[in-house]
């Protein structure tokens, strides 16, 4: 992207728009512009200070927690009329530390969840989850969170906190009813399988299947 489209959320939006007609590439444009756009606050998280996290505060300073993230993610998503939302919850640890080498070196923690924020994003018709904050690698480029389905997003993620007036019709986990989890079972859930990373994201094809 040239720095002429990088003046401000709307210029960047635009660009993506003009220069990308699939919807699905448009997605991983916007999560590949935040990635590379900001960088992870950890003088505020060492600190313990929270500075303002909305989606102009962090594209100007370029630095964000979670929250930021999220929140810029979704003011572009918007920006080029996806349906996205912003979720807040809590995420496994020991996922962290075992998959996230970024986040590793920064959580020191007894409790075995943690707070955090991430998106789902809706495009033709099919809702996934998408998580710039961990695909934030500061050595390489990852995909790993980017169109996450419901179900492998719940062995990671667990919302405690959305808001969904685009989803109404779907439960805050976007998982069948017999597949939804509770906080325990979450916490306690074992893995059926090693998770597994790409680094390499492939476009889905109009149904979401990879």
């Amino acid at each position: 992207m040239p720095s002429s489209a990088e003046k401000n959320i709307q210029s960047v939006a635009k660009y993506i728009v003009e220069n990308e007609p699939d919807s699905y590439l448009r997605i991983k444009a916007v999560h590949d512009f935040v990635i590379n756009w900001l960088t992870y606050d950890e003088e505020a998280w060492n600190k313990g200070i929270r500075h303002p996290q909305d989606p102009q505060t962090v594209f100007d300073t370029r630095k964000a927690v979670c929250e930021g993230y999220a929140r810029l993610f979704e003011a572009l998503a918007r920006q080029i009329d996806a349906n996205v939302v912003y979720i807040e919850g809590r995420v496994r640890l020991d996922l962290i530390q075992d998959s996230i080498p970024f986040w590793k070196k920064l959580i020191e923690s007894k409790d075995s969840l943690t707070g955090h924020a991430w998106n789902a994003v809706e495009i033709e018709g099919n809702w996934q989850f998408v998580d710039t904050t961990w695909d934030d690698d500061v050595t390489s480029y990852r995909s790993d969170y980017l169109m996450r389905s419901p179900k492998l997003m719940i062995e990671s993620h667990f919302p405690d906190q959305i808001n969904l007036p685009l989803l109404h019709f779907l439960n805050w986990q976007l998982l069948p009813f017999s597949e939804q989890k509770n906080r325990d079972s979450f916490e306690k859930q074992a893995l059926d399988r090693p998770i597994k990373f790409t680094h390499n994201y492939q476009t889905p094809d109009r149904y979401g299947h990879r």
